[in-house]
């Protein structure tokens, strides 16, 4: 890549969280989960259940200190992405700008580069691992196999961050048409980790992360126009497998996009010489939009003010009940606990809430007590 391109992908990457350092200290990062992290970090809770090894580690060591978590973040963001358009460099050269743009403009891939969880920390291995295989691939002898291993390598250090990392492994199945390497560690994986691997492939309609179906709907629309041809893409019959099975995975569970849409990112740039030049202008124009939309919503993205207002009134009106106490819905778990700074035992976990004293619920559960306030997330009921 060249500096002008470096120094503009690094630009995109600023403007994107411009809006994640203007956040008020009552919801700093989006996305309800990060809350499970920060409270965390910030003592309210002292373990982090189902994390993996390293990141339990770095949590640990991360100061409760909001400045230096978004910094992290935000260079991790940056590390990340010129990694990923340093790879899209070997496959066609001069595009990297636009692969910024498809990864930053992307609805869900972007939002979890904003949301302080376990996989954030994953992300630049995630972005190494990929580079090699693509330079393994594309850019060198096959018979010298050190790009491969160093690319299963990062793929490996990216699990002991974030387990959803390890289903990269059967991208890397179908990319490399079932080469001997892959295919041994993709049987070893699937027998030794079957039981997460499916609870994983198993979507979730209540958590907008985990949702299936909706991925679909958020994709690069061009990419299945000209990257699902064999009329537009010149690589596919050799990628033709794990471009079908990135599609699968996605519409499956969303919160594949992380590990899936890079590969569909830096594959697209292959489509442009097909592309008539109209198409091509448009591809930017609405890249951008989408960009600078997705970057406006972020001041507004949940959690925001109205979740805050919800817990604000039920500590009111328990000041006028003291004798009653205040629950809350498991949605609103890690976020009250980060409010409060107060451990509450729901804390996020899908369950019943307890219908008794006051009460904080979404706009999506049924009320049994009388409203004494409701906004547009959610209501507070005294019982």
């Amino acid at each position: 890549m060249k500096a002008k391109e470096i120094i503009a992908i690094i630009i995109l990457c600023i403007i994107f969280f411009i809006p994640l350092f203007l956040r008020p200290v009552a919801y700093p990062v989006n996305g309800m989960d990060s809350y499970y992290f920060l409270n965390y970090i910030w003592g309210v809770t002292n373990q982090i259940p189902e994390t993996p090894p390293i990141s339990y580690l770095v949590m640990s060591l991360i100061p409760p200190n909001l400045l230096f978590i978004k910094l992290l973040m935000l260079l991790i963001t940056i590390v990340s992405i010129l990694t990923f358009c340093k790879a899209g460099e070997h496959i066609k050269p001069g595009y990297s700008i636009l692969i910024a743009l498809i990864l930053l403009s992307n609805l869900f891939f972007n939002k979890l580069l904003i949301r302080f969880e376990d996989d954030i920390l994953g992300l630049p291995f995630i972005a190494l691992s990929i580079y090699f295989m693509v330079k393994y691939l594309y850019k060198t002898n096959k018979q010298d196999k050190k790009q491969l291993y160093l690319s299963l390598f990062f793929w490996g250090v990216s699990c002991l961050f974030w387990k959803f990392s390890v289903y990269l492994i059967f991208l890397y199945l179908f990319w490399t048409n079932f080469n001997i390497e892959t295919t041994l560690i993709s049987i070893f994986t699937g027998t030794i980790f079957y039981k997460q691997l499916w609870n994983g492939l198993v979507g979730n309609l209540l958590i907008v992360e985990n949702s299936p179906i909706v991925g679909i709907l958020v994709l690069f629309i061009p990419m299945l126009f000209f990257l699902y041809s064999k009329k537009t893409n010149p690589k596919y019959d050799t990628i033709k497998y794990a471009l079908w099975f990135s599609l699968l995975l996605i519409i499956i569970n969303v919160k594949f996009v992380l590990l899936i849409y890079p590969f569909l990112a830096i594959h697209y740039v292959l489509t442009i010489e097909k592309q008539p030049e109209t198409i091509k202008i448009i591809n930017y124009i609405v890249l951008i939009v989408i960009f600078l939309i997705a970057t406006m919503q972020n001041f507004t993205a949940p959690p925001n003010n109205q979740y805050i207002d919800l817990i604000h009134v039920a500590q009111s009106e328990q000041k006028l009940n003291p004798n009653k106490e205040i629950n809350v819905s498991w949605d609103f778990g890690y976020l009250y606990s980060w409010e409060t700074k107060q451990y509450y035992p729901i804390y996020g976990h899908i369950q019943p809430t307890i219908e008794k004293g006051i009460v904080i619920q979404t706009n999506a559960e049924p009320n049994n007590c009388p409203i004494i306030y409701k906004n547009k997330v959610g209501y507070v009921e005294k019982c």
